[in-house]
């Protein structure tokens, strides 16, 4: 019921994001994911279900270097796309 009443979905790469099938129409689905692991499977998804479909592409963390390892994601990008997706969708 969470997914079906979503507007925004937003999340790491991760299974728990196929619940997105569950989204209407017209939803957005804004990915976070590895620089490591790209992996279109979820925009796929997004576009059987007719949704919006935005991603990002975060790398390690400086202190490791190791992909597979800790990851970071910069939060100024996030909280940009966030305001564009509501500037453009509504809020």
């Amino acid at each position: 019921a969470l997914f079906r009443a979503a507007r925004l979905v937003i999340g790491a790469h991760g299974a728990g994001l196929s619940n997105i099938g569950f989204c209407e129409p017209g939803a957005l689905l804004y990915e976070l994911i590895q620089r490591h692991y790209p992996n279109a499977c979820f925009n796929r998804l997004a576009q059987a279900a007719g949704l919006h479909y935005w991603a990002d592409i975060f790398g390690p963390m400086e202190a490791t270097k190791t992909p597979g390892h800790r990851w970071s994601v910069d939060l100024d990008i996030v909280a940009r796309r966030l305001d564009a997706a509501l500037n453009e969708f509504g809020g």
